[in-house]
């Protein structure tokens, strides 16, 4: 099969694709055919070696943790709920690698892709939907009828929509950002109010007219997270970082008055379970329910063959990829 191989860690000229062997299904786990691969930024800060070092993966290794596609075998342990043939998508992570014709997924990390959806939006579900839910729900613990903000809604990694379908449907009231027109339509066509955040004075507009936060999701926290500790309800106030590049300095008063708590949102967590835990099931029961009412609604960015792993890499880092606002990923016919 085709897939891209890192053979060490580096920028974008490391990955090459190659022609090598099938992976086979462990006892527990499903062999899937990839019709889509999702590309997220954490897949370059792996391949770069500047990440977490015990969650660096063995060399030479296939980048990716989000594919959708059709089951083509199953390991002995695997349970009835999958069979060969049934679509479905990975979450958080495979066990071969993503950008490949085919891959291995622990049972585990398997989910049945929901009604409705393509093989390229189920591509688009497993970190950004999950990381959103975990964001506003399981740490997050927000309530129906909180007021909250998604500081950055129009991302390229579609995390940021997910986090105001999700939010819509807990009965959240969610506001968002945008740092173009383009994004702020897309934040609007989900029908919530959007901030222009290139817009100087958007932070004492956005404060004039909303008053507080309960909380913030927040996309760029390098950048935002003092500015988002002026904008919290007291004693209520939470905020969840699910993006930073950088680092920032703030001042420890801002938290303690109000009493603030600030909590990084990450889903390596999930990684060491070998059973779905609580918090998977719940989110998987949201994105069920969602599908059913045609809730869940990806926003599919850039597509890429895998002779362009370099070119997607350097695009999604560098937010070069155009006036696409979604999800990006590889279409992979096979």
């Amino acid at each position: 099969m085709r897939a891209v191989v890192v053979d060490k860690f580096g920028d974008e000229s490391v990955l090459n694709v190659k022609e090598i062997a099938a992976p086979k299904p462990g006892p527990s786990q499903i062999l899937v055919s990839v019709k889509a691969a999702g590309i997220n930024p954490v897949d370059t800060y792996i391949r770069s070696g500047n990440y977490i070092p015990s969650r660096l993966p063995k060399l030479p290794y296939t980048p990716g943790g989000d594919v959708c596609g059709v089951i083509e075998a199953v390991g002995e342990n695997v349970g009835s709920e999958f069979k060969v043939g049934d679509k479905v998508y990975s979450l958080l992570i495979t066990a071969s690698g993503a950008y490949a014709e085919k891959a291995t997924v622990e049972e585990t990390f398997t989910v049945k892709l929901h009604q409705g959806l393509s093989f390229e939006e189920g591509s688009a579900l497993g970190i950004p939907y999950f990381t959103a839910f975990r964001a506003l729900r399981t740490i997050g613990q927000a309530v129906k009828g909180e007021k909250v903000l998604v500081h950055g809604a129009s991302g390229g990694v579609g995390q940021e929509i997910a986090c105001i379908q999700i939010g819509k449907h807990l009965g959240l009231e969610v506001i968002g950002t945008a740092g173009s027109e383009n994004g702020a339509a897309l934040v609007e066509a989900q029908g919530v109010t959007c901030y222009r955040h290139d817009d100087p004075d958007y932070l004492q507009k956005m404060k004039t007219a909303e008053g507080g936060f309960d909380l913030i999701v927040e996309m760029l926290a390098n950048k935002n997270l003092e500015n988002d500790l002026t904008m919290l309800n007291v004693g209520s106030g939470r905020i969840m970082i699910v993006g930073c590049r950088g680092e920032i300095t703030i001042n420890p008063r801002l938290l303690m008055g109000p009493e603030t708590q600030i909590r990084g949102i990450g889903l390596t967590a999930f990684w060491d379970f070998n059973k779905k835990d609580e918090a998977m099931l719940e989110t998987i029961k949201c994105l069920d329910e969602m599908a059913s009412k045609n809730l869940v609604k990806p926003i599919l960015g850039k597509s890429y063959s895998l002779d362009e792993a370099k070119t997607a890499h350097a695009e999604i880092i560098n937010n070069s990829y155009g006036s696409s606002y979604g999800k990006n990923f590889f279409k992979i016919d096979n």
